[in-house]
């Protein structure tokens, strides 16, 4: 129990006493606690764009509230509590480490305390994409013309491919777009073609955002 009360002391003492107030009696209640487990699916091996599942249970039982999810300190989101459960999934972590939380604030905040569940650490490490090559034929008469396809798994990865024959470069590099990048060369001896010759080629990605991706290179597509 707590008595509180307010006393009053004037500027102007000459004029004026000082003076208390009636006294107001609070009660403080002992909250009931909780408690919030956090999982986190997948929690290892886990490179930039992979889809992590953060699932909270939280008790007692049939205590309605939200929990807010965090990584190192940030809010990811806010899910209402159903069945003691609540689960928010993303894909945006960045690379690096992440430490992740689950924060139970309950509805009744008049008898129900809140929680914060245990840390789970994960590290996200840079994606490698997968670099697709494709070309219209395998085998070109000199004078000939060439279309090479490269395609780059995830389409979101930004950045530009460098056509490659031989190890050398195939003109200069062509910027992904939607996931593609796209090159058309005539065989001649001024692109590095002889006639008569077997040639490999390849294509190598190079990101934009070389913090979140790797470089990647084709498989090899020859060419008689």
């Amino acid at each position: 129990d707590h008595s509180i009360t307010a006393e009053f002391t004037p500027d102007d003492t000459a004029k004026y006493n000082d003076a208390t107030s009636n006294t107001l009696n609070v009660k403080v209640a002992n909250l009931t606690p909780t408690q919030v487990g956090l999982q986190v699916t997948p929690d290892k091996d886990v490179t930039y764009g992979d889809a992590l599942t953060l699932e909270a249970n939280t008790s007692p039982a049939g205590v309605a509230g939200e929990v807010e999810f965090m990584d190192n300190g940030a809010s990811l989101g806010k899910v209402a509590v159903s069945s003691g459960q609540a689960a928010l999934a993303t894909d945006t972590l960045t690379t690096g480490g992440h430490e992740l939380t689950a924060e139970f604030t309950p509805d009744d905040t008049q008898t129900y305390g809140g929680s914060t569940s245990l840390a789970i650490t994960v590290t996200v490490d840079k994606a490698t994409p997968k670099v697709t090559l494709t070309t219209d034929k395998t085998t070109v008469e000199y004078d000939g013309s060439l279309t090479l396809d490269a395609s780059i798994t995830p389409n979101n990865a930004a950045g530009n491919v460098q056509f490659k024959l031989d190890g050398n470069n195939l003109g200069d590099p062509v910027a992904v777009s939607a996931g593609k990048a796209d090159k058309y060369s005539t065989v001649n001896s001024q692109m590095g073609f002889n006639a008569g010759n077997t040639y490999n080629l390849t294509a190598e990605f190079t990101p934009d955002d070389p913090t979140s991706y790797n470089s990647a290179t084709s498989n090899t597509k020859t060419l008689a």
